[in-house]
C-alpha cells in the first residue's frame, strides 16, 4: 500500500487535487492506496495510522519529518517504507523538515535546480528526483472560437507592505540581507536563487560556511518573495498596458488594478483549484509567471495544455528540453518584459496559430504527461 498524507494545506488547497489524482492513477496502476487528510487532532489520526511495511509514503511541503514519537524518536522512522517529501516551492523555504535526519528520507521536485540544491546541501537525502507535477484534462472541453477567455493568467499577488511586514520581523542585519538580495534577484533574472545567494555573501564578506549556507537560506526566503512577486507585478502591469483582453485569476490584485484601471482586464480573484481547470477549458490562451522557476514546468502549463490552451510561459532549460517550442508551446524570455509582450500579443492576434499551438499541446500532453504516466515514472523509483 501507497499512503498519500496532507499534512498542510498548500495554495488553493493544490495538495489534496495532486494526491487525489495520484491516487486515482495509482489505482489504475494496480496500486492499492490510502489518503490520510490531516486536521486539528494530530496525534489521535497519526496514531491510528499501523506502523508497519509499506510500498511508500507521500507527503507535500511536508510536516511530518518534524513530527516526532513520544520517546523522541522521528515519527517516520517506525513506517518500513520510503518516505518521499513532494518539495513543489524552493527548497529553502522547506529547511526545517529536508534537514531532519530520517532513515529512508527522499525528496521529489518540480525543478531540475531545486534537485541539485537538494543534492548539494542535503547529503542525509537518500534520493532527490526531478518529477513535475502535471494537469487534468477536463470533462468538457468547450470549442476553442466559442471559449469565453481570450488571454488568461492565473497568478497571487501578494503586496510588498505585507512581505516587508514579515522582514521587518527579522534581526536588522537581516533586513539588510533580504533587501539587498531581493534588488539582486531582479537585476539577475537568469540566476538561481542559491548563485545569487553564494555571490552577496562573497561581496560582502559574511561568515556563512558551507554547512551553515542552507540555513542561511532559510532565514532570508523572504527576499525570493518579494522578488517573485515584484517580478510578477511589472509582467501582469506590461499586459495590462497593452491593453490586451486578459482575465485574471488569483488573490491580492486589487491595488495593481486600481493604480492601472483597464476595461480589458476581467478579474476574478480566487477560484478552487478544481474548478481551475474549467476555466482553462474555457480558454484560448493561458500565460503562465513561474514562481522563478529556473529548470522546470509549472503544473499550471500541463493543465492549460491538456485543455487545448495555447500557453506562453518563461523559458528554461527543461522547457526547451521537454516541448517543441514554436509548435506546442511559445516561450518568453524571463528577463525581458518587451520580449514578453510581444510574444503574448504575437500568439493572440493570429487566432489560427493559437488555435493550432493548443490543439498540439492537448496531443502532447495526452501521449507524454498524464498522471498515469507520471505514477508510472514514480514506481520506478521504488524498484
Amino acid at each position: 500500500m501507497i499512503l498519500l498524507f496532507s499534512s498542510r494545506i498548500l495554495c488553493y488547497e493544490s495538495n489534496l487535487v495532486f494526491i487525489k489524482k495520484m491516487s486515482e492513477a495509482l489505482n489504475a496502476l494496480g496500486e492499492e492506496t490510502r489518503i490520510i487528510e490531516l486536521d486539528n487532532d494530530w496525534e489521535k489520526e497519526l496514531s491510528e495510522i499501523p506502523y508497519g511495511k509499506y510500498k511508500a509514503l507521500i507527503d507535500f511541503n511536508s510536516l511530518l519529518p518534524r513530527m516526532e514519537n513520544d520517546d523522541g524518536s522521528p515519527y517516520l522512522d517506525g513506517f518500513d517504507a520510503p518516505f518521499f517529501n513532494y518539495v513543489v516551492d524552493h527548497p529553502m523555504y522547506h529547511h526545517p523538515g529536508i534537514t531532519r535526519k530520517i532513515k529512508n528520507n527522499n525528496v521529489l521536485c518540480v525543478d531540475t535546480c531545486h534537485v541539485k540544491y537538494i543534492k548539494d546541501n542535503y547529503p542525509d537525502i537518500k534520493k532527490c528526483v526531478y518529477l513535475p507535477l502535471t494537469g487534468e484534462a477536463p470533462l468538457n472541453e468547450t470549442d476553442f472560437s466559442k471559449r469565453k477567455y481570450e488571454i488568461l493568467v492565473m497568478a497571487t499577488m501578494t503586496d510588498e507592505n505585507l512581505i516587508y511586514n514579515d522582514i521587518m520581523k527579522f534581526p536588522k542585519e537581516y533586513q539588510t540581507y533580504m533587501k539587498d538580495i531581493c534588488e539582486l534577484m531582479m537585476e539577475n533574472p537568469y540566476t538561481t536563487q542559491e548563485d545569487v545567494v553564494k555571490a552577496y555573501i562573497k561581496n560582502e564578506g559574511l561568515d556563512v560556511s558551507n554547512k551553515d549556507f542552507p540555513l542561511f537560506m532559510n532565514n532570508i526566503c523572504m527576499a525570493d518573495k518579494l522578488a517573485r512577486y515584484r517580478r510578477r507585478e511589472k509582467f501582469v502591469t506590461s499586459l495590462i498596458k497593452e491593453d490586451l483582453p486578459v482575465t485574471l485569476v488569483g488573490n491580492g490584485w486589487e491595488n495593481t488594478l486600481k493604480a492601472i484601471p483597464s476595461k480589458r482586464i476581467n478579474y476574478v480573484g480566487d477560484v478552487g483549484f478544481n474548478v481551475s481547470y474549467t476555466v482553462m477549458a474555457n480558454s484560448k490562451m493561458l500565460v503562465n509567471l513561474s514562481p522563478e522557476f529556473h529548470g522546470g514546468v509549472h503544473d499550471r502549463v500541463y493543465s492549460a495544455m491538456s485543455a487545448g490552451c495555447a500557453v506562453v510561459t518563461d523559458h528554461n532549460d527543461e522547457v526547451e528540453k521537454e516541448f517543441d517550442i514554436g509548435q506546442n508551446i511559445v516561450t518568453y524570455d524571463r528577463g525581458d518584459v518587451f520580449d514578453f509582450t510581444e510574444k503574448v500579443a504575437e500568439v493572440y492576434e493570429n487566432a489560427h496559430r493559437m488555435h493550432m499551438i493548443g490543439e498540439e499541446a492537448k496531443k502532447y500532453h495526452k501521449k507524454y504527461d498524464t498522471w498515469e504516466q507520471r505514477m508510472i515514472k514514480f514506481l520506478d523509483l521504488l524498484l
